[in-house]
């Protein structure tokens, strides 16, 4: 059989020639960068949600400190507000704790242990 790299051009007829072996690595190396992406993309799902609930955090003790609005109204809209923002970066954690690992993710999280970079609880 014969192994090539090509570009997924329409018209492109260039092609590099590899042997097997090159071929099963960038399909291994390929598979590893899909892995890390999708961690990447949930470790900044939930930076973004704490972002935005220290945000929120901010800006309502900024403008409790310039307005000093001290009505019941303003405070449970305010306890409204921090809630929804608290519980949107709960949910998150929640749900890609329970999305469950792929092995990748454990042989990371085995390989930093390991070398001193994780603790255990």
């Amino acid at each position: 059989m014969q192994y090539g790299i090509t570009k997924l051009l329409i018209g492109s007829n260039n092609c590099l020639d590899i042997s097997q072996e090159e071929f099963e690595e960038a399909k291994i190396a390929k598979h590893s960068l899909v892995e890390v992406l999708s961690i990447e993309e949930k470790h900044n799902l939930i930076l973004d949600n704490y972002a935005e609930y220290e945000s929120e955090l901010l800006g309502l003790g900024l403008k409790r400190m310039l307005f000093s609005d001290r009505n019941w109204s303003s405070f449970e809209s305010e306890i409204h507000i921090v809630g929804r923002r608290l519980i949107n970066l709960l949910t998150t954690c929640r749900l890609i704790s329970r999305s469950g690992s792929s092995q990748f993710e454990l042989n990371l999280w085995k390989e930093r242990r390991k070398d001193g970079g994780l603790k255990s609880a």
